[in-house]
């Protein structure tokens, strides 16, 4: 996971440094080539800092808590899904990727780099944040709710976090950067004669089906 610093150009907020992270809070687990939608749906879930005393010595960051003004700071902020395949082993799979080497796994044999492949991937890649009250608090979530896979074997998506207000406090000028990004876990993708079948929804489709995002739930 990466994060950097951003500086909100809108409202009340102007001039303030922030920084965000991104976890994947849910990973899909399976699929139907075409046929269906990922199982579950994905979901990623964002925290918000702000940072005081920037690049000083006693730099400070105070995780945002209050709701409104938790989002004022995220509004404006936008999640984009990208499509890697793995090597055929799949599993495990790093949630952070060096793409441009190799990774040695516990037993040292090495997963070849994974291969972006976005072209195979259908549906909205881009969506918008929801406020969902998850683990005894309210938090900024993403869930892409009708992504499908046109390949068989093994992925991971990699996401990616847009303030279209914010600008980069690194390069003076630079519009909509890239706040925080992350690698998600692996999942399989099945041809209709291997696959397992459906899976019945989490609690936290359940939960963001609840805060008005557009997921699919299935039932067994």
């Amino acid at each position: 996971m990466t994060s950097n610093y951003f500086t909100i150009n809108s409202g009340n907020l102007t001039g303030r440094i922030f920084r965000a992270e991104i976890i994947e809070v849910q990973k899909p687990n399976i699929a139907r080539k075409i046929a269906d939608y990922l199982i579950p749906p994905p979901v990623v879930q964002i925290k918000l800092f702000e940072i005081f005393n920037a690049g000083g010595l006693n730099e400070i960051h105070q995780e945002l808590q209050d709701l409104e003004f938790y989002r004022q700071a995220s509004m404006g902020m936008m999640c984009q899904v990208d499509l890697y395949q793995l090597d055929q082993l799949g599993n495990p799979s790093p949630l952070e990727y060096q793409l441009s080497q190799q990774i040695p796994l516990n037993n040292n044999q090495l997963i070849s780099p994974p291969i972006l492949c976005t072209t195979k991937l259908t549906g909205n890649r881009v969506t918008e944040g929801t406020v969902v009250y998850y683990e005894g608090k309210n938090t900024l979530m993403f869930a892409f709710a009708d992504l499908s896979v046109q390949l068989l074997g093994n992925f991971a998506l990699s996401y990616r976090i847009f303030h279209i207000f914010g600008y980069s406090t690194q390069s003076a000028g630079t519009v909509i950067p890239v706040v925080a990004n992350c690698f998600g876990g692996s999942f399989r993708v099945y041809s209709s004669h291997d696959f397992p079948g459906l899976q019945p929804s989490t609690m936290l489709t359940k939960l963001t089906e609840m805060s008005f995002i557009n997921v699919v739930t299935s039932k067994m």
